[in-house]
């Protein structure tokens, strides 16, 4: 049978799963040393035991704070979390294998972190002058609890949930729906009294049709469509219908949201779980909180005040064997008592409730629900059911024969550490297979949505969701600038914007391949844009900041988190049911190999897509990422209706390095050196008007003794074929470019129609550069075939093709206002960055030349035996000069001059060659032999002591060294490591320290 098959098949996946866990989390603390584990966040050593007392409901509590006296009044940076299980372990005995003390995360805060024990777990007998360690630990519970489920259900036939769970394997054909709904209370039956008035249509039918189903109904609620406030809908409806509730979610968020939301309606609910995995304002329905305020509690009481004594006493005569043994015995039949009084108190609440709420395995028989009958809910409720294991959805199924499956399969499915176990299937949820099992007469889809921007919402929508959602018009155009305190600009006037990283060299880091992912140049581009955001008075609580990769999370956090304590910065799973007024996406992957690993997972961008109300801005290496049809087809929809922009426009906010300019650095420097000092260069001086102000004619005149090498490449990225579809909206300007170079021969196009200049701004996705190093023999034959392929014929053939093309483009031209051309809006940008440097690589031409016609208009006075001999060479060196400035106008001949003048060392006197061996002066920009090339020696010296003195300034911890003089204040986790690190040495020092001894007679 399925359910046979079902099991057997689950056991062993569920067993595959297990191993991979504890091996991971063994070789984790095994391999890995516990400062390791501490700069990773998922331990904390050498706490001291600050308190000890009874809390939380009678649970045993310790609190811990930094142990070393006058150390770290702060807890370094870690992950913990109230709720989280983890180990206690005596700093003295820290070592694999050690035996720990379970028990579970209370609340931490910046100074301490308390840990909450179960009554079977004496923390009293820890020394309180030791100091522990604390790590997080694997949950075995949830696997004990997962098996057991399993088991109840080979035994499916002897429960009031037989029908269903025949349903759902499709050993039994669905039941009819009912008629009508009835209401006691009311005369009308069928009418349904809405709680909620202010439900659209789509929610309305997906309740009544919930409500009709008598076996199973699947409500599928994309992102933002008021899934919650539906399924809030149904258990309050059935509530009214006399019926008894059961629901749950697989995170505590999610079941704490429900509480929340049913609390609003006057609904009598329950939450069952551990007081610490709670939120604050949810404790009071908590059932020990319940508990607390019960008609016994007067009893519960009195048995917790003799148990604070005992606890006083035992503390007093801990040194005493035999007393200390008679109180803890004591103790421990307080504790029984306790327990006998609150199950009896218990059984009498639970029975009360309308709802009872839990986790999918906090509803296991194990816990409270034990003492309720088998038959006694007439209903589930299972919320973000795509999200659990369809295993620890059966915990729940056991308990009723109706049910609701609420959620969105479209989005993350349940997590899985074993590659194995979800590739044979662990990881499709009930929700899932249901659906693939009976379609569409079981499901209601909610199509209104309330989160996003129309042009955020549409590409899943048309993607993912069959085009069926529709913006609600409360949403469908708000933007980040509508909100009060938040000014309008460029950045929160926009909906999508796609920051392009091409071109570059922003490349992710090198790590292992089982290791996760980052990309430092994405970070510094993430910071800047936030920052920006920030400015414009966009609060912190309200900008998301995610990235798929855990790695590339810590690098943002530790760009972002000290400035801006409130923002937010979480991998995509760590973010789904979340939203936020904007949110930024680093993608991360950017590699030669077009390599986009686990972004190819459809859902996971999704969720990240989804995540913004009013601004998402995604961050990304277009040509890495668009080798993946579902990103390239997110690339080409933020292209067409979003701002493109360059990682080069924020190069000079950011500290990124891009390569932005690459005019002067040779063939034999690393582009990556000069980048960002070229980049910045272009911004500050002003640029200059050429004789006739046709700039554009000018592109070739960059002062660069690598301009063949630049030619090459351009002419090699332009063989490509393929057109990429970020820019696939460029083609509306091909014919008016086309019909510039016929104008001007001397503008390179590519083949593609676009302007090739020298930067890759704007729009303009730039080409990526390759075999950087190339022999002169190949660079001068790659010139000539150049000058050969700048024909007018080929232009005018090409201005003919797009004849009509133009036509319809003429409504969208502006004119430059330096050059007066005409030309398409989208480029106006782009062109009038290229016109200010063109006109300031021709000043620099005028300038390089001048100096040399000064200095040979006046030479030296020669001897008069030398005069007749010299007085021919200056006629013909004078008529040299006349001659260059009539043909001062010839771009070819300036260009072959000034190439050839940056193949010599730029010291004075110096004429060594530097076009296959030379350095680069990041200072002056400019090339000089070995010998010269130290910025001392040919005049940089002060350039380059500031420099130094500036980075030395801003980095003020290298290799874990602090340097004197510098401002920058060292992070609380830092200090704190760097103060326990002088104690662990001073502590040494005094043990070795021996006392004199007293001298012989």
């Amino acid at each position: 049978m399925a359910v046979q098959k079902f099991v057997k098949k689950t056991v062993r996946l569920l067993e595959l799963e297990r191993q991979a866990e504890i091996e991971e989390t063994r070789l984790l603390q095994d391999q890995v040393s516990p400062k390791e584990l501490q700069r990773r966040g998922v331990c904390l050593l050498k706490l001291g035991v600050a308190e000890q007392s009874v809390g939380l409901y009678g649970r045993s509590l310790l609190t811990l704070r930094p142990g070393h006296a006058g150390g770290a009044k702060e807890l370094p940076s870690h992950t913990f979390t109230p709720g989280d299980i983890v180990g206690l372990t005596p700093s003295s005995e820290a070592r694999p294998g050690a035996t720990q003390v379970s028990g579970v995360v209370s609340y931490v805060t910046t100074a301490a972190i308390s840990v909450a024990f179960d009554e079977s777990i004496d923390v009293l007998s820890l020394d309180g002058d030791a100091l522990y360690n604390i790590v997080k630990l694997a949950n075995d519970v949830t696997y004990k609890r997962l098996k057991r489920a399993l088991k109840d259900l080979e035994t499916y036939e002897h429960t009031c949930s037989s029908h269903l769970v025949q349903v759902l394997f499709g050993e039994a054909e669905l039941s009819s729906p009912l008629t009508q709904l009835t209401f006691p209370g009311t005369t009308s039956a069928g009418a349904i009294d809405w709680c909620n008035t202010s439900l659209n249509e789509s929610q309305r039918e997906a309740v009544q049709f919930a409500l009709r189903q008598r076996d199973v109904s699947v409500i599928h609620g994309p992102p933002g469509t008021g899934k919650t406030t539906a399924v809030v809908e149904i258990i309050t409806q059935a509530v009214k219908q006399k019926l008894k509730v059961l629901a749950t979610a697989p995170s505590n968020v999610a079941v704490d949201n429900l509480v929340e939301r049913l609390a609003g309606y006057g609904i009598h609910a329950i939450r069952l779980g551990h007081p610490a995995r709670l939120q604050e304002g949810i404790k009071r329905f908590s059932l020990d909180a319940l508990l607390a305020g019960s008609d016994g509690a007067k009893i519960v009481q009195d048995v917790r005040k003799d148990m604070t004594k005992t606890l006083s006493q035992m503390r007093k005569c801990r040194g005493k064997a035999g007393e200390y043994q008679a109180l803890r015995q004591e103790m421990k039949h307080l504790r029984k008592e306790l327990r006998e009084r609150e199950e009896k108190a218990s059984m009498e609440i639970l029975a009360g409730a309308d709802v009872v709420l839990a986790t999918n395995t906090g509803a296991s028989p194990a816990g409270p629900l034990k003492l309720l009958p088998r038959k006694h809910f007439d209903f589930v409720v299972i919320d973000e059911c795509a999200q659990a294991l369809e295993v620890s959805c059966w915990i729940t199924l056991q308990y009723a024969g109706r049910c609701v499956l609420a959620g969105d399969h479209l989005q993350l499915p349940p997590t899985i550490i074993s590659h194995k176990a979800a590739a044979q299937g662990l990881n499709v949820s009930l929700m899932e297979r249901v659906i693939g099992l009976h379609g569409d007469q079981i499901v209601r889809m909610l199509t209104t949505q309330y989160r996003m921007h129309s042009d955020i919402m549409a590409w899943p929508s048309a993607e993912l969701y069959k085009g069926k959602l529709v913006a609600h018009e409360s949403v469908a155009s708000h933007l980040l600038c509508d909100l009060p305190p938040v000014e309008e600009n460029e950045d929160t006037a926009l909906p999508l914007l796609l920051v392009d990283t091409t071109g570059c060299d922003l490349w992710e880091m090198d790590v292992p391949a089982d290791q996760s992912k980052g990309n430092k140049g994405e970070a510094d581009l993430t910071r800047t844009h936030v920052e920006r955001l920030i400015q414009s008075g966009v609060c912190q609580e309200d900008i998301a900041v995610i990235s798929p990769y855990n790695l590339q999370v810590e690098l943002l956090r530790q760009h972002l988190s000290s400035k801006y304590p409130r923002l937010e910065i979480k991998s995509v799973d760590g973010f789904q049911g979340r939203e936020k007024e904007a949110v930024v996406i680093s993608l991360v992957r950017s590699n030669e190999n077009r390599e986009v690993g686990f972004l190819a997972e459809d859902r996971r961008i999704n969720v990240a897509i989804t995540r913004a109300r009013r601004h998402l801005a995604v961050i990304c290496d277009s040509e890495t990422v668009s080798h993946h049809k579902f990103l390239s087809s997110l690339m080409g929809y933020m292209s067409t209706h979003g701002e493109v922009r360059s990682a080069h426009q924020y190069s000079n906010e950011s500290e990124v390095t891009v390569s932005a300019d690459y005019s002067n650095v040779p063939v034999n420097v690393h582009r990556k050196q000069a980048s960002k000092e070229a980049s910045g260069s272009t911004q500050t001086q002003e640029p200059k008007t050429t004789k006739n102000g046709d700039v554009t004619a000018e592109v070739k005149e960059e002062v660069q003794p690598s301009v063949d090498v630049g030619q090459m490449e351009k002419k090699e990225t332009s063989d490509e074929p393929k057109r990429e579809p970020l820019y696939q909206k460029q083609q509306d300007s091909e014919a008016i470019q086309n019909e510039q170079k016929a104008k001007d021969p001397t503008v390179e196009l590519e083949q593609d129609g676009s302007i090739q200049t020298s930067e890759s701004v704007g729009g303009i996705k730039p080409k990526r550069k390759r075999n950087r190093n190339r022999n002169k023999n190949k660079i001068s034959q790659e010139n000539n075939t150049l000058s050969d392929n700048n024909t007018e014929s080929n232009q005018k053939q090409t201005i003919t093709t797009e004849k009509d093309e133009t036509e319809t483009l003429t409504s969208n031209f502006v004119t430059c206002e330096h050059c007066g051309k005409e030309l398409p809006k989208p480029n106006l940008e782009l062109h009038t960055m290229h016109c200010k440097r063109v006109a300031e690589l021709k000043g620099k031409l005028h300038a390089a030349s001048a100096p040399k016609e000064k200095l040979q208009a006046a030479p030296k006075q020669p001897s008069s035996s030398q005069e007749n001999k010299r007085r021919p060479k200056s006629r013909k060196k004078k008529q040299t000069v006349d001659e260059r400035e009539d043909e001062s106008d010839d771009l070819d001949a300036l260009l072959a001059r000034v190439v050839k003048e940056d193949h010599s060392c730029h010291y004075q006197r110096c004429k060594n060659s530097v076009a296959t061996v030379g350095q680069f002066c990041v200072h002056c920009h400019k090339l000089y032999c070995l010998s010269h090339h130290i910025p001392e020696v040919h005049g940089c010296g002060d350039d380059a002591h500031a420099e130094a003195r500036a980075r030395l300034s801003k980095d003020t911890i290298v290799e874990g060294k602090l340097y004197a003089g510098s401002q920058k204040k060292l992070k609380p986790e830092k200090r704190a490591y760097l103060q326990r690190k002088l104690d662990k040495k001073l502590t040494d020092m005094e043990e070795k320290r021996q006392p004199k001894r007293p001298s012989e007679n």
